[in-house]
């Protein structure tokens, strides 16, 4: 297993030091019945739970992260995820996995979480949602009292029952049962088919449709296989969330029959833009990153890059290519991808590379994505042929950043900035690309 680091806006020391292997600390009325193990692994490999449930560095998991939700003033706060009691997560094992499947607000009964990932995580299995559970009551308790939500009008949603059929995608697709009847077995014969790895699942959980990957079939069932692990392992995380951008969304939020359908025209191809915290600034050399197109056909990174270059990508947190490399932009959980074993971030590579080969890419945004705008102090932090702009009466989309490279199109310039007379320029303050991307 490589070594990493939690991300939580400011870096957090990888694991648990401390934490019991109780899976029913004193205190807590809820029973876990998972396996602990696998939930530190979803945990500290895949599911960048401390990012946003950490707000204090010396307080992990313990919430109180703050996330505006619109431009009126609204917020809601991460929940503290430890076992303390009085402050921390009371749900029992059924209230957990109803939460993460329907998106049901216990704080605020009747209402639906927002900004939590619960649309991607409801398509876990159950016992891997058991697993997180019995892990994050594992976590040492830690009081920390979270503030009220002041969620406004957008409290009116509630939560969102969880289908038998797949229905996010370009095709509605049956759920597999996570131990189906033996398809090739004789007719009544009790057998099963295990799925171990959820590739079946996985496979179900695809939101572009098979009929427009005509050569999926073709290919051996071992790399079918690894694709279905893959599509677990991209879409019940978040890899969606931030590798999709349609006008600013990564699916549609407005209640009704299309209620949070991805859509597939802008599915994994990248374009969304993201300001780096104040904090992180220094320590990444960034002041804004754009999410990487991953799979289109001509601009997509899987479609050109082999696997050594992406496992080496990903145990350097850069972009190996560029000269110096460059950081992985924020919020790119690189440093718990890390983390992941050999054979998941096999079968990461496998899925993407099959999407950016087999996927029929002619309705989708083919976007040629920027690189991360690089934060400065002074030219020397910049790269040749670039300034540091630092003029304080300049907008904040100017000051601390380099410009001035030598460009031919908006692709050769770093997130939001244009190519303007073969120069590198600084978006305007009200470039709709700082709020939306592309």
């Amino acid at each position: 297993m490589r070594r990493g680091w939690l991300a939580s806006g400011l870096l957090l020391m990888l694991g648990c030091a401390g934490c019991s292997s109780s899976s029913s600390p004193s205190g807590v009325t809820g029973t876990a019945t998972g396996d602990p193990a696998q939930g530190e692994y979803l945990v500290t490999a895949l599911i960048d739970c401390a990012a946003c449930h950490t707000s204090d560095p010396t307080k992990p998991f313990a919430g109180g992260t703050q996330f505006p939700i619109d431009n009126a003033g609204h917020f809601v706060y991460s929940r503290n995820l430890t076992p303390d009691p009085a402050t921390g997560l009371k749900l029992t094992e059924d209230q957990f996995i109803q939460a993460l499947q329907t998106g049901e607000d216990f704080t605020n009964h009747g209402q639906a979480l927002l900004v939590m990932p619960w649309p991607n995580l409801r398509w876990m299995t159950t016992d891997d949602l058991k697993a997180l559970y019995a892990f994050l009551q594992g976590l040492p308790p830690v009081s920390n009292a979270v503030p009220a939500d002041n969620k406004g009008p957008a409290g009116a949603q509630g939560p969102v029952p969880l289908p038998t059929t797949y229905n996010e995608g370009e095709e509605p697709r049956p759920l597999p049962p996570v131990n189906s009847p033996d398809p090739l077995g004789p007719p009544g014969a009790p057998t099963t088919t295990p799925d171990p790895g959820n590739a079946v699942r996985g496979a179900a959980i695809l939101p572009l449709a098979y009929a427009k990957m005509p050569n999926f079939a073709n290919r051996t069932p071992e790399e079918q296989a690894s694709f279905g692990r893959g599509s677990y392992l991209v879409n019940a995380a978040a890899c969606s969330d931030c590798h999709t951008n349609k006008n600013g969304s990564s699916r549609n939020m407005t209640p009704g029959s299309s209620f949070l359908q991805i859509p597939a025209d802008s599915y994994l191809i990248g374009g969304a833009t993201f300001s780096d915290p104040t904090a992180l600034n220094t320590v990444l050399k960034q002041t804004r990153s754009m999410s990487q197109n991953l799979i289109g056909k001509a601009n997509g990174y899987f479609g050109s890059h082999t696997y050594l270059q992406f496992a080496s990508e990903i145990d350097a947190m850069a972009h190996t290519d560029n000269n110096p490399p460059l950081s992985m932009g924020w919020p790119m959980p690189a440093d718990l991808f890390r983390n992941l074993r050999e054979q998941d971030l096999i079968d990461i590579y496998t899925y993407m590379r099959i999407l950016a080969e087999d996927y029929d890419h002619t309705a989708q945004a083919d976007k040629a994505t920027q690189d991360p705008a690089r934060f400065c102090k002074s030219n020397s932090d910049c790269q040749s042929g670039q300034t540091c702009s630092v003029d304080s009466s300049s907008s904040k989309t100017v000051n601390n950043q380099c410009l001035t490279k030598t460009c031919a199109t908006d692709a050769d310039c770093d997130a939001c900035q244009t190519c303007t007379n073969k120069s590198c320029a600084a978006p305007s303050a009200s470039s709709s690309c700082l709020t939306s991307g592309i």
